[in-house]
């Protein structure tokens, strides 16, 4: 510390006290101290960084994007209001309806297979589009013109074909380019341009394959349309702006509602546009927060070595200062100052990591998901990070800063202080209670979900104690090792592993510290990625082994049995199904609406817009029944329905109770008499509602098929295969299992690299920690190096038995992480996202190499300072 002037200490209890309070000089001694760039506090600043860095940067990329739909709903939507359904267009007299209010824009959207010029064939998501679309919004072409004008570029030209305008990847899929003709069922169109944005396209942020948009009055050329093919039409209202434009939403639709109420068609409202997107976007928040909360603490233990460090460094200042008259008052505010003020520093600059790293992972998030994302600064986000850091700094200084002023003046004329091992006063064991449960209580704000919060700390405590006792078991062991080893000692067992061993038990050893700060980060770390590559390992490698290779949709029933025929020519072909399907929406269950039988979230899916269903006479060989029976074959009575049991309790509905679905604008009324377990991970043909015969027999429904190949079909043959098809029936949509998963997988790769970019923080934080403590402990073992070097010892004798000590440690630290991870990636996967679990030892191996490696890393950059230590210069006091 700078030196004290004596008077300004005196004053603390003399004449000067009604001028300056304690509070006062106290904080202006900590000011100047912090003036003078005091050492020791680098691994401080640097987990604190980390730590609200984490938190910062995890809250802004959230905000960013919730901004980002919030400012964009209509432009998501494609307007203020919509009117959409299945199979059959709105009817005039409701468009004519919708006008009367504002501007309207009509759009169908299907799934066909689009063939290049080359003969190479794949689905594309169709979207038929009217002249008024977008309502709000700018789509974007590649060339800078104007969408409208492309896709009647060839209007007014006697035999030109009609103009379309495709996203980059499907050119890459078939091999086309600007200028080329794409075959869309019956009809050839000219690519004019590649369409680089899409307005709406966040409504449906994931699709089966790549856009490719034509003009709405072009889509009978096709084919595509007929008879039960499942096209979705929708009108779009953009309401004048002046107004209340709420208020008319609302008015419009209970209108509309009074005006049609025998309407099949739904109505959607703006606000609503990506509900889908943002459940995903907050689920995806909530996990990464934990693991921002998990990268805090663990940053917290680096804060609280480092002040433990720092201020033993500085017990002669402070025995010092209380010979000068300075009260314990006084140094306490002395101390808590320095650290709070470093922390105020050290957050800051976690605000600024945070928010710069958060910008940049939300613009390329939005990209991937068609949004604009809204980025800049979140006040309420940024002040929640930054409070948390303080409280968490608090929380983890306050018991070593206590010990720290354990201490009496005489103990300054001393040759060394040693701090005194007494308990901490109930006062302040309050206060750590105290200050816990705030930051308790500021995370369960920060994350909005006391129940997670309240395990996330149970798990944490569990990590503590774990770890903790894993110390306490390893110090006994190689005690008990020890002591076998002087009485009788093995071959292998030289000095120099000895000596390691003993160092694990010695006084002041390195054992716990070592083992938290390792085990935490790497536990997180074994952890995300367990559960990462369980995901992926199932998504690219268990589904596609169980899974057909081929999906047929829209399957015209007068082609079923060609196509049928035409498929089991393929002597490749081992396996073919079909079943009829239409699509259906659910308006009632058990006499509730669906909203209002509504019970568990994960089942919303169902009663969000149409559902295929189809019936069958005899249940298909894949159904398993665990309730009720099926009807009687060739039964002909009132309808019946067999429906999956995860919906069934999830609407709170079970077997007697009356379902009724609107198919095709008439109302279905079915009793559910049988429940049955649908696999859906097999992606089979796994309708969740099967109606008895006789009900829907007469209706305008297609086939859908699977078709499953032999395993070692060769790449070449898969695409022949698929471009026949497309060839020979046009108008069928043909599905490669395969690319969808692998679409799939690209996705969930991109969220999953910003949950490893997190977890790697974690891990980054928990090696900072590391690297104090090895510090710490190797500026005590400096002493112990130069008596070794006097006894004889070399160089490489003390870097050896040093690096056995680290490699013993980190073992222990990566065998408990080990376990604990996988427990915890286990309950995850299986509990909380009810998915399989997939153990991968590769992975695991992996981690704990890398945790092994850090830790000799840390302990060998460390050994340069020991090492250059000479001996004269610290025995020459003794």
């Amino acid at each position: 510390m700078s030196d004290v002037p004596r008077n300004t200490l005196a004053g603390l209890s003399g004449e000067n006290a009604a001028a300056d309070t304690p509070l006062i000089i106290a904080m202006g001694l900590a000011l100047r101290e912090i003036r003078n760039r005091p050492k020791g506090f680098g691994i401080f600043l640097l987990c604190l960084v980390l730590g609200v860095g984490a938190v910062a940067g995890i809250g802004t990329l959230s905000a960013a994007l919730d901004a980002g739909i919030r400012n964009n709903t209509r432009a998501i939507l494609g307007g203020d209001l919509e009117l959409r359904q299945a199979h059959a267009p709105i009817p005039d007299t409701a468009v004519e309806a919708f006008r009367t209010f504002g501007a309207t824009s009509r759009i169908a959207s299907l799934r066909a297979m689009a063939r290049g010029p080359a003969g190479a064939s794949t689905l594309t998501e169709l979207k038929a589009v009217d002249q008024g679309y977008p309502l709000y919004g700018q789509a974007r072409l590649r060339s800078g013109a104007d969408l409208q004008t492309a896709l009647t570029a060839g209007e007014n030209e006697p035999g030109a074909e009609p103009s379309a305008v495709a996203e980059a990847g499907l050119l890459a899929r078939i091999g086309a380019e600007v200028g080329d003709l794409v075959i869309v069922g019956d009809a050839a169109f000219r690519l004019v341009d590649v369409l680089e944005r899409e307005p709406d396209k966040a409504a449906g942020f994931f699709g089966l394959g790549p856009r490719l948009m034509i003009s709405l009055d072009d889509l009978e050329a096709t084919g595509l349309v007929q008879p039960g093919s499942l096209v979705r039409y929708a009108v779009r209202l953009a309401l004048p702006p002046e107004g209340d434009r709420a208020a008319a939403t609302r008015a419009v639709r209970v209108e509309l509602e009074a005006a049609f109420p025998e309407a099949s068609w739904q109505i959607r409202e703006h606000g609503s546009a990506a509900r889908g997107l943002t459940r995903a976007i907050e689920n995806l928040s909530k996990y990464l927060n934990l693991v921002g909360l998990a990268a805090l603490l663990i940053g917290g233990l680096g804060v609280a070595g480092s002040v433990q460090a720092y201020f033993e460094g500085r017990r002669t200042t402070l025995a010092t200062m209380r010979c000068l008259g300075a009260t314990s008052r006084t140094l306490f505010i002395f101390c808590l100052t320095q650290v709070l003020v470093m922390a105020l520093l050290g957050g800051l600059a976690g605000l600024a990591l945070g928010v710069g790293l958060a910008n940049l992972g939300a613009a390329a998030l939005a990209r991937g998901l068609g949004l604009q994302a809204v980025l800049g600064l979140y006040p309420e986000v940024l002040a929640t990070a930054l409070i948390l850091g303080l409280c968490t700094t608090l929380a983890f200084v306050l018991r070593p800063l206590y010990l720290a002023l354990r201490f009496r003046p005489a103990e300054l004329f001393r040759g060394y202080v040693q701090p005194l091992s007494q308990p901490l006063r109930f006062r302040e064991r309050v206060m750590i209670t105290l200050t816990w449960l705030a930051l308790a209580g500021l995370m369960a704000a920060a994350v909005e979900d006391t129940r997670t919060v309240a395990a996330f700390f149970s798990a944490a405590l569990v990590s503590v104690f774990l770890f903790y006792g894993a110390a306490r078991l390893a110090g006994w062991g190689a005690a008990k090792v020890s002591g076998v080893w002087a009485g009788h000692s093995p071959r292998w067992a030289g000095p120099l592993l000895r000596q390691a061993v003993a160092n694990l038990h010695r006084p002041g050893a390195m054992t716990a510290s070592v083992i938290f700060s390792l085990g935490l980060g790497l536990t997180m770390l074994v952890t995300v990625a367990l559960v990462d590559g369980s995901f992926q390992d199932r998504l690219l490698r268990q589904l596609p082994r169980n899974a057909p290779d081929f999906f047929f949709v829209d399957i015209p029933r007068n082609q079923v049995e060609a196509l049928r025929e035409t498929a089991r020519s393929w002597p490749e072909l081992t396996e073919w199904k079909d079943q009829p399907s239409i699509r259906g929406r659910i308006v009632a269950i058990g006499g509730l609406t669906p909203e209002e039988a509504l019970r568990d979230p994960a089942v919303e899916w169902a009663i969000r817009g149409e559902r295929g269903v189809t019936f069958a006479d005899r249940p298909m060989e894949d159904v398993r029944i665990v309730g009720g029976t099926w009807w009687p074959e060739g039964y002909r009575g009132p309808a019946r329905v067999c429906m999956d049991e995860g919906i069934a309790r999830g609407l709170s509905a079970g077997l007697g109770d009356t379902l009724v679905m609107n198919i095709l604008g008439r109302e279905i009324q079915a009793e559910i008499t049988c429940l049955r377990e649908v696999d859906w991970e097999s992606l089979a043909l796994n309708h969740s509602i099967i109606f008895s015969p006789g009900i829907l027999d007469g209706s305008p429904y297609t086939h859908i098929a699977t078709v499953s190949l032999a395993p070692q079909t060769p790449e070449d043959r898969r695409a022949a295969l698929l471009a026949a098809l497309s060839e020979n029936f046009s108008r069928v949509v043909a599905v490669d299992v395969r690319d969808v998963l692998e679409d799939v997988a690209r996705v969930t790769d991109q969220i999953g690299l910003g949950v490893r970019a997190i977890a790697a923080m974690t891990l980054l934080a928990g090696v900072v920690v590391l690297a104090g403590v090895i510090r710490a402990g190797l500026d005590r073992r400096r002493y112990e190096a130069a008596i070794f070097k006097v006894c004889g010892a070399t160089r490489r004798d003390v870097v050896t038995t040093l690096g056995l000590e680290f490699l013993l440690l980190g073992g222990v630290a990566a065998s408990l992480a080990a376990g604990l991870g996988t427990g915890l990636a286990w309950w995850f996967v299986s509990r909380v996202l009810d998915d399989p679990w997939t153990f991968l030892p590769g992975t695991l191996l992996t981690v704990l190499a890398l945790g092994l490696l850090v830790v000799l890393a840390c302990g060998l950059a460390g050994m340069r300072s020991v090492l250059a230590a000479r001996p004269w210069a610290l025995l020459r006091n003794e």
